[in-house]
């Protein structure tokens, strides 16, 4: 009966590679650009100071500053896109069963400023650095395998692709079915179970972002037709997004080395002729370009979701379908706003 199963078995991780893997031709609209978030520095007594007093005690001009709102906006919409999904019921697989499933979670994102500036998307003539038509979702392509083992535990683990870039998720989740398969006395109760999931992002050099999630499913199943079963789930999630910066370059169309040579007898430096100026007459100062390359601001931000689904199961084979949103208003101060999750997953459980 197994060898009569393997084809169907092997199917979704053909399907699975297809559909996580990037494609290399892409012009990878939606890859974070996080030097367009910046701000132009101005002595005006603002926030944004061109002048640098150094420590040496000398002083520097900058041209800009990072712009902290837009990082906090756009890693938060990030994160909360990529978030483990609740795309499965209160009930595990069972201790001598594995589930394989490919899933896909297309999450809204906020359109304006934000993406436009923070994402690598083509730019018209009259448009430069800016991504003309940022889509208005981001979609993650999801492969999972999943094990139950004895007193209601299971253990998850998967690998996720966001369209349209070249960032990946790799991630895993732990739940426990604290009640499930009851049939008499009691059984008329809903099945419950607690879970723990964290999603880390690669792809990208200049930051990295973790997500993590705290998930309290309930689930009913019922019979359907004495040869499958439906079955209703709703989910609650509380999701915490942490995301840090590395040292970003604000100006990475100016060679700050070629901008400036060093001479060391004289402290001073001149440009290098191949290298274009953003002033003239040229007047920069050693070593000025440098202090364009900063650091955003640690981002650590929770949200409180709500899920609700239906699976469906005819033999070994899983359809599911769930669809989440915010049930509370986003943190004004992280100036994000609320966002919705539609997901759908396919899969085997043998």
């Amino acid at each position: 009966m197994r060898n009569q199963r393997l084809p169907l078995v092997l199917l979704p991780l053909a399907f699975g590679a297809l559909a996580i893997a990037p494609s290399a031709a892409r012009a990878n609209p939606l890859d974070p650009a996080l030097s367009r978030l910046r701000i132009t520095a101005a002595d005006d007594g603002g926030a944004c100071p061109a002048t640098l007093t150094l420590d040496s005690g000398g002083t520097a001009t900058r041209r800009f500053c990072p712009d902290q709102p837009a990082w906090r906006r756009l890693m938060a919409e990030l994160g909360t896109a990529a978030a483990p999904s609740i795309l499965e019921t209160a009930r595990t697989t069972g201790y001598s069963r594995f589930g394989l499933s490919l899933e896909g979670a297309l999450t809204t994102i906020s359109q304006g400023d934000v993406w436009e500036l923070g994402t690598e998307g083509p730019s018209s003539a009259d448009r430069l650095f800016r991504n003309d038509a940022p889509a208005g979702v981001a979609f993650f392509s999801r492969f999972m395998v999943r094990k139950g083992f004895p007193f209601g535990f299971e253990l998850g683990t998967g690998v996720s692709y966001m369209s349209d870039s070249e960032l990946v998720l790799l991630g895993g989740h732990v739940k426990w079915s604290l009640f499930e398969g009851f049939r008499r006395g009691i059984g008329w109760l809903p099945d419950f179970a607690v879970r723990g999931g964290v999603n880390t992002m690669v792809g990208d050099w200049d930051f990295t972002l973790t997500t993590v999630s705290l998930d309290f499913i309930l689930s009913k199943p019922f019979t359907l037709f004495q040869q499958g079963w439906v079955t209703p789930f709703v989910g609650v999630q509380l999701l915490w997004i942490f995301a840090d910066s590395e040292v970003v370059d604000l100006t990475p169309e100016i060679d700050a080395y070629s901008d400036c040579l060093p001479n060391q007898m004289t402290g001073q430096c001149t440009r290098d002729p191949a290298s274009p100026a953003l002033q003239t007459p040229y007047v920069r100062q050693p070593q000025d370009d440098y202090t364009n390359s900063t650091t955003f601001e640690s981002l650590r931000y929770g949200r409180q979701r709500l899920f609700f689904g239906a699976e469906g199961r005819y033999g070994v084979l899983r359809l599911t379908l769930a669809a989440g949103f915010d049930v509370a208003a986003p943190d004004p101060e992280q100036n994000a706003e609320g966002q919705f999750t539609f997901q759908m997953g396919a899969g085997l459980v043998f």
